[in-house]
């Protein structure tokens, strides 16, 4: 009985550690839609020409309409494509959460992106 138990035990352990296997450095781990995750992504916008900055609608308001912008520097996001598909599940996570819901109906007006001191920003 008590071989039995730890036959299992050391079978388990196997089948356990075959599917737990960490990704090799050559495969991406796609990263969760979370706010967190695309500001890490952004990092600071530096660039050198405002024709790098870019703006980002981030969020849904139950009524429309973004919950806020991000400026990212297309200088210094080492992967557009991955922050694309970030923002957009973000977007429809935050869109799902929204229905049925209220919301302050608060416009927020497109802002302009300036270039200071070398970084991007959102001016109003």
């Amino acid at each position: 009985m008590r071989f039995s138990i730890i036959t299992a035990s050391l079978v388990l352990l196997v089948a356990c550690q075959q599917q737990l296997k960490a990704p090799k450095d050559d495969e991406k781990v796609p990263l969760s839609p979370t706010l967190g995750n695309i500001q890490r992504l952004i990092g600071e916008p530096k660039a050198f020409s405002l024709s790098s900055c870019y703006l980002l609608e981030i969020g849904r308001k139950a009524c429309g309409g973004p919950e806020r912008y991000l400026v990212y520097s297309a200088e210094t996001v080492s992967d557009a494509s991955e922050l694309h598909r970030l923002v957009s599940a973000y977007n429809r996570l935050s869109q799902e959460q929204a229905s049925g819901k209220y919301s302050t109906c608060e416009f927020i007006p497109r802002p302009n992106v300036a270039l200071v001191d070398n970084v991007c920003r959102i001016v109003r």
